[in-house]
């Protein structure tokens, strides 16, 4: 038996296996670092924008979300690569494994719940502000964020942590049950909700020929810009997840990882686009003050029906709740 060892005394299916889980974990190593960079890189890029369209303005909701969005996955990314390129023995102790994890899956989800108020916020408006709309997609996406945790603290409860894989690696991993994936289910289904009915108010508007025109923008500009950064969004987004559901399902644990750095990062770098192209298309093309400014200076003509004739009424897309930026107290963006 001694004879058939190789010369490091590891029989070589285990030796194997090792070899495999330090490949991998180089590989989400990578990834970890690369995506950290990116994110950074994108965030230094676009600082500028940021002072110009968001700093001084008044604080709102939006402004909130704004914020939490840009800094909440800095801070994260940060911190998981601090742990995840770890590679001392003596740091990564059982208390540590137990906070990283618990860290990183509270700052993916928080993020993922500020990015889907986001979203959600967008329908709003694009649907004139409809409160049962509001209500509706608000219980949907609570209920989805309860679902997806539950999976996640089940999978994680049952995992098993370590920060030994291998002889002598070190690095923090978890081994989870196959069903982890299901963790991605009501994300994705929520994001694919919010596209339909982007696409639906989409379609409507293409339609729609009787728009008037404030400031060289119209109701149906501003629609067209939310619906084509939203269908950009869905795409770029649901390929990320799906990956994610993916490599989780299939893939050796120790490529989890890989595949998680990008759901947690590169959401948040899509969402900022979305409400900085919003924010510059009007900043451009419009002459009005700014508490005039954005969805709530666009008037459309809708048609009503009395007596059998057809009139046309010229309201606010933001109805009676006033003239204020998207930013501010109707938080539109």
């Amino acid at each position: 038996m001694a004879d058939s060892l190789p010369p490091t005394g590891i029989p070589p299916g285990v030796l194997k296996q090792i070899i495999a889980q330090v490949t991998n974990t180089r590989t989400s190593r990578t990834c970890e670092l690369a995506l950290d960079f990116l994110y950074l890189y994108d965030y230094l890029t676009t600082l500028d924008q940021e002072v110009e369209l968001m700093w001084f303005k008044p604080m709102s909701f939006m402004k909130v979300l704004f914020f939490l969005n840009r800094y909440l996955p800095l801070v994260g990314g940060f911190v998981n690569a601090s742990i995840f390129l770890d590679e001392s023995p003596t740091s990564l102790t059982a208390s540590v494994r137990g906070h990283w994890f618990k860290f990183q899956i509270g700052t993916a989800l928080a993020v993922l719940g500020i990015i889907q108020a986001i979203l959600v916020t967008r329908i709003w408006a694009i649907y004139n502000r409809s409160k049962l709309l509001i209500v509706i997609l608000g219980i949907f996406g609570c209920l989805q964020l309860a679902a997806s945790s539950t999976v996640m603290g089940i999978s994680i409860t049952k995992g098993v942590p370590s920060s030994e894989p291998g002889p002598g690696f070190f690095v923090c991993t978890i081994t989870t049950p196959p069903y982890f994936a299901a963790y991605w289910i009501p994300i994705l289904t929520f994001e694919v909700t919010l596209f339909v009915l982007t696409l639906i108010r989409g379609v409507e508007n293409f339609r729609q020929t009787n728009v008037s025109v404030l400031s060289g923008k119209s109701a149906q500009a501003l629609i067209n810009i939310l619906v084509r950064d939203s269908v950009i969004y869905f795409f770029i987004i649901a390929a990320v997840y799906a990956g994610n559901a993916a490599v989780w399902y299939w893939a050796d644990p120790s490529l989890y990882q890989s595949s998680s750095v990008f759901g947690i990062m590169v959401p948040p770098m899509v969402a900022t686009k979305l409400l900085f192209n919003l924010r510059q298309s009007f900043g451009e093309e419009t002459t009005l003050k700014p508490e005039d400014q954005e969805l709530t200076a666009f008037r459309a003509r809708v048609g009503t029906s009395s007596s059998g004739l057809r009139t046309y009424q010229t309201h606010s897309v933001g109805g009676d709740l006033g003239q204020w930026e998207e930013w501010g107290r109707n938080c539109l963006s």
